[in-house]
């Protein structure tokens, strides 16, 4: 309505003839016109609606995902907080920013490690901690101002098992670098001797129950420990393995490259049971995936240039949440790779 005011404001005084005392009133009658059509732009391309602007979100760096038990929100840790996706927008969540580099949820909630957010008096680097109340607030349960995990993962109910992956000389009890579990949130760790592991770990993950079943991705292939990390099996050769998860089943999900990427569905055994339609991943690769508890056929991943995507038919069809960093005020629709849009 306001567009339409002001275009017929245009109208009318832009009619005036040309004396001294309808000269401001054509000015003004430009300026109004001008704001129509630069309003009638916002609108059109989506970004005003209803008189307000909508506001895209950060997802500068995902670190990691996760349904919420009702399978409704997936919680999203980034470089700057959580943030969620839940009744189909984007929402952030209250309290700090905290820089969760690494984040390993399970049922009461979720173990992170990183760097406080702006303004915060936590110790630097976290170590490890836990929150709650999906990151409202978080509590440092050890190693805070010591050690920073790239890498965590948790059996999901509780109590967990954490493990926690650094690649750097630490201090006591996490003096070397490599793959330490904790079974009591941190008062004790054990280190995993990771025989027959190869190369630097890109991901990791553990079974949902099996406290032992340790999977850990490399750039050659997937390894698979059923003693807690002190013996590692390859399986997928050749495959670099870029992101890994459990589902509440045990069953495995890859993300996978070599000359393209790929999503891979394995058992508890490391035998592949099928791969997952990607949508079109151009020079990028599943960097975090994550399964909805309730709808098995859905999933979210994200990918290495700051994608996102979900899936609610087992990668049939896949709708776009993120681009480059961006959220996008509402899921688009994308072709898998290999197919064309329609109209194209």
């Amino acid at each position: 309505m306001f567009c339409l005011a002001c275009a017929g404001l245009t109208a009318k005084y832009w009619s005036l003839p040309n004396r001294k005392e309808a000269r401001g009133l054509k000015t003004a009658a430009l300026l109004a016109g001008s704001l129509a059509v630069l309003m009638w732009a916002f609108n059109a391309s989506g970004m005003w609606e209803d008189g307000e602007k909508k506001e895209s979100m950060n997802l500068i760096q995902i670190y990691g995902m996760t349904y919420d038990q009702s399978g409704s929100g997936i919680m999203v840790a980034t470089h700057e907080g959580i943030k969620w996706w839940r009744d189909n927008q984007w929402q952030s969540e209250e309290g700090d920013r905290h820089d969760f580099v690494a984040f390993a949820p399970y049922d009461g909630g979720f173990y992170a490690s990183g760097h406080p957010g702006p303004g915060s008096k936590l110790p630097n680097p976290l170590g490890l901690a836990k929150s709650t109340d999906v990151g409202k607030s978080i509590e440092l349960l050890a190693l805070e101002g010591k050690i920073n995990f790239h890498l965590l993962a948790a059996t999901t109910r509780a109590p967990a098992v954490v493990y926690g992956y650094h690649e750097t000389f630490g201090t006591q009890p996490l003096r070397q670098p490599g793959l330490y579990y904790t079974a009591d949130e941190g008062s004790n760790w054990v280190r995993s001797a990771m025989k027959g592991f190869e190369g630097e770990p890109t991901s990791l993950a553990v079974h949902p129950d099996r406290q032992e079943l340790v999977a850990m991705g490399a750039r050659d292939g997937l390894f698979l420990s059923q003693d807690k990390g002190n013996t590692f099996v390859q399986v997928l050769p050749g495959l670099g393995i870029s992101a890994l998860s459990f589902d509440h089943d045990g069953m495995i999900t890859a993300g996978a490259f070599k000359d393209k990427p790929a999503l891979l569905q394995l058992d508890s055994t490391g035998k592949q049971t099928a791969e997952i339609p990607l949508p079109e991943l151009k020079e990028d690769a599943v960097a975090h995936t994550a399964h909805n508890p309730v709808k098995p056929e859905e999933r979210v991943i994200s990918t290495y240039e700051h994608d996102m995507y979900l899936t609610p038919d087992g990668g049939a069809t896949w709708y776009q949440l993120a681009a480059g960093g961006k959220t996008k005020p509402s899921p688009e629709r994308v072709p898998n790779a290999g197919q064309k849009q329609e109209g194209k």
